[in-house]
């Protein structure tokens, strides 16, 4: 069973795994059955909903990786980070907060994502 910080890596290595049976058995690892991510404005539900959305971004940009920009927090079942998606050329785009909830079983049930930098006060 998979311990803190190590959920967070497998997740990681799922959305950068283009090997569909690597990424399936990663995301069983790490993910509950009915795990939620919510992001930008759209749910996407369960593990094989979660397969189908990493499997199209693979499919779409093979040689991109995500990577942490910060350490994992830990606050009882929830934890949080950044990152970023990063191209072969070194550039990267998409930098996000997550927010994640695990469940009793040591996998994710929730993940709330927010793309960007949070807006300005004004």
């Amino acid at each position: 069973m998979l311990q803190g910080e190590e959920i967070i890596r497998a997740y990681f290595a799922a959305w950068n795994q283009n090997d569909p049976k690597i990424r399936r058995m990663l995301l069983e690892r790490c993910c509950a059955e009915d795990a939620v991510i919510l992001i930008g404005g759209r749910q996407i539900s369960g593990r094989t909903e979660i397969d189908v959305s990493i499997a199209r971004f693979r499919r779409d940009c093979p040689d991109d990786i995500g990577e942490l920009t910060s350490g994992i927090d830990m606050v009882g079942n929830w934890c949080c980070f950044t990152a970023r998606v990063v191209r072969p050329d070194g550039t990267s785009y998409s930098e996000f907060l997550d927010v994640v909830e695990i469940g009793t079983d040591c996998r994710i049930v929730r993940v709330l994502t927010f793309t960007g930098t949070n807006p300005r006060l004004d």
